[in-house]
């Protein structure tokens, strides 16, 4: 993954709802959902803003207590698993650098203000599937929407 593109959730296929510090997302085309919680929810925000993967490095690595390695291995992976279940996707219409700040706009943290740095984990259901899929809202063609009722 280029390290200077910047990221964006794959809407409108990918809804997501965040409860307390859990974030719980549905693939619509997958009919997968997962969900992810501290670390990971920190960087579904920074996704959010049109981070990019460097930016998403940089703010982790300010809040949290481990080193820059692995935290950047840790980001990586999870932003790996991201792209490959189809939850974000690259957003080639941003500058690849700007001066733009990420919405947790928090400022360098000192040692001691420091969060413990746990790996993020993406976890994948799959029980609900079936249901999500057969879901008839998905066979509506939305063009004509609504339609005028005859008279």
């Amino acid at each position: 993954m280029n390290k200077a593109l910047r990221l964006r959730i794959n809407k409108p296929s990918v809804v997501y709802e965040k409860f307390d510090d859990e974030l719980v997302l549905i693939n619509l085309d997958s009919g997968n959902y997962y969900s992810f919680e501290k670390v990971g929810a920190d960087i579904w925000g920074f996704i959010q803003s049109g981070a990019s993967e460097t930016e998403i490095i940089e703010e982790i690595s300010q809040r949290y207590t481990e080193s820059l390695s692995i935290i950047e291995d840790a980001v990586k992976k999870f932003l790996s698993e991201l792209k490959e279940e189809g939850l974000i996707v690259p957003d080639e219409t941003q500058e690849a650098e700007s001066t733009k700040k990420p919405h947790n706009q928090n400022t360098v943290r000192s040692e001691t203000e420091k969060i413990n740095f746990e790996s993020p984990v993406l976890s994948k259901f799959t029980n609900m599937q079936d249901f999500l899929l057969v879901d008839p809202i998905h066979e509506i063609d939305y063009t004509d929407w609504p339609k005028n009722k005859p008279e």
